[in-house]
């Protein structure tokens, strides 16, 4: 019985570390991940209003 409660006792933890280790390992890689990705012709010549635009918004 003793075997079986520690048993459970550590599966449960383990489910617990590699939860937690799960989460960060996600948050870490949208962070290197970008979310969009901006394509443009070769005929676009306000490019740099554009981009002023874009470094100003708040994305959070």
């Amino acid at each position: 019985m003793a075997g079986l409660t520690l048993g459970v006792l550590v599966i449960i933890i383990v489910l617990a570390v590699f939860n937690g280790a799960q989460g960060e390992q996600r948050e870490r890689t949208l962070i290197t991940v970008p979310h969009a990705d901006i394509y443009a012709d070769n005929n676009f010549p306000q490019w740099q209003q554009a981009a002023n635009l874009l470094t100003q918004a708040r994305w959070r």
